[in-house]
């Protein structure tokens, strides 16, 4: 037998350490964030944006994500919208250095404005308050930076008041698949059993090891479909739990309801934070959208490989708009008969059959369904005229770099060209109507402006 020398063993260990170092430096490929200056003053792949009230003076909020990891650290940029088609930085407020993987953020105004930021990186919530000009992390009184932990892979952060606690942050966990809400007070998060009036079974559960309470999604059939068999729920176990759930809106009712969309799958749900009730839920199964099939005609259409939603946005009436990247189509979930629905005994999701698209607009943004370009629609706004149905919708397609404009009554759109990788759309809004839509698009590191009329592009906001 022939016996291998030591000298072997040490190159076959060079080589394979070379190797590894090699896959490494390929998992790495482009500049490490970790050795780069930072600036939180660069616009550097725009993520979220938000107009906010800080001081009583409103502003355009940006949250940068660093996308191509130009930076260590992400920031918060203030722009003046004294001249809303090219809001300028402010010169009143600084800039704040932000963790890389920050997804949303909500700031509360008042005798000292304050911002509740949702980091990603450790499923905390993060507060700064305003020193003079600049933000600065606020400390508990053992004098270390306070850090509230969140559901796990916090998507997005909103802010209404109750009257039993006063006001509370709804965060939406994706990994976790909960709302929790958090009290601006005390800093907790609400226990609806401790409540000064305790609600009787409420749909709500605490994660594991924690003090995080929050909504308990689940899924039982409603029969509304077919005869009198249950509904056919189209989505994944742990999708009915909740998991993959990315955004939430609050509709002001009476039964403090919050909508929710997954972006795993086509889920959407209703919860009733007056009551903690999962009282609404809806699923689709659009397989015929995500795998290509053949139609009437004989034309073969490419399946996008895609599914769940990616917009979600409220009308004055209540009435939920979604949009959705299986079918890149645009659905309307109404609140009376849908987001409002009582539970039937302990059923309370309405399933549609395969391939039916319940609530879905007749449009179709895809003029070509042989190739391999997609709409890829994402996030999505809606008109904000009080008190009724919306009439027209901006929706920003990742496909070709476009935003449409929607109308809703007549199903016709026109579009425009956009930056790169457009992400997050928001309106500024004006006695009932948008003056201005903002865009903001990651890869080119942009917002672009656009009347909301003709889609005209009015402005730009470029990295220093």
């Amino acid at each position: 037998m022939r016996i291998l020398s030591t000298k072997y063993f040490l190159n076959v260990a060079t080589i394979i350490s070379l190797a590894l170092a090699g896959l490494a430096l390929v998992g790495c490929e482009g500049p490490f964030a970790g050795k780069r200056a930072e600036n939180a003053e660069l616009v550097n792949g725009p993520f979220q944006m938000k107009i906010q009230m800080i001081s009583g003076v409103e502003y355009l909020v940006v949250l940068n994500t660093n996308y191509r990891f130009q930076a260590a650290n992400g920031s918060l940029h203030f722009y003046s919208l004294s001249n809303s088609a090219q809001p300028v930085k402010a010169t009143n407020l600084v800039s704040v250095s932000v963790p890389s993987n920050a997804s949303d953020f909500e700031i509360v105004d008042g005798a000292v404005p304050s911002i509740y930021l949702l980091n990603r990186n450790s499923n905390e919530v993060w507060i700064y308050d305003l020193e003079g000009s600049a933000f600065s992390r606020r400390a508990g009184t053992d004098g270390e930076a306070i850090a509230i932990k969140a559901p796990e892979n916090p998507g997005s952060i909103l802010s209404y008041t109750r009257a039993d606690v006063g006001l509370v942050f709804a965060i939406t966990g994706q990994r976790s698949g909960i709302v929790g809400l958090l009290s601006k007070d005390s800093l907790t998060y609400l226990n609806p059993a401790s409540l000064a009036s305790p609600i009787a079974s409420p749909d709500s559960t605490r994660l594991m090891g924690t003090d995080v309470y929050g909504s308990r999604f689940y899924m039982e059939a409603r029969q509304t479909q077919v005869g009198v068999r249950d509904d056919r729920i189209g989505v994944s176990s742990s999708r009915r739990l909740g998991i993959g759930i990315i955004a939430s809106k609050y509709l002001g009712d009476a039964n403090e309801t919050i909508v929710s969309i997954n972006g795993l799958q086509n889920a959407f749900y209703s919860f009733q934070f007056l009551t903690f009730l999962n009282n609404s839920n809806f699923t689709w199964d659009l397989a015929d959208w995500r795998s290509s099939f053949t139609l009437p005609s004989g034309v073969r259409r490419r399946g996008t490989g895609e599914d769940g939603f990616r917009g979600l946005d409220v009308d004055g009436n209540m009435n939920a708009y979604v949009s959705n990247r299986a079918d890149n189509s645009i659905y309307k979930i109404p609140y009376v008969g849908g987001i409002d629905l009582a539970k039937t005994g302990t059923r309370n999701t309405t399933g549609f059959d395969r391939n039916v698209q319940g609530f879905r607009f007749p449009i179709d943004f895809d003029p070509d369904v042989t190739d391999k370009v997609y709409p890829r629609i994402g996030s999505l706004i809606v008109d904000p005229a009080p008190n009724a149905d919306a009439t027209l919708a901006w929706v920003v397609g990742l496909g070709e770099g476009v935003v449409y404009r929607v109308d809703l009554v007549g199903n016709t759109f026109i579009k425009q060209r956009v930056g790169e990788v457009p992400q997050r759309i928001l309106g500024l809004e004006n006695a009932g109507t948008y003056q201005q839509i903002y865009v903001a698009n990651t890869k080119s590191d942009t917002i672009t402006v656009l009347d909301p009329t003709t889609l005209g592009v009015v402005g730009e906001i470029l990295s220093p």
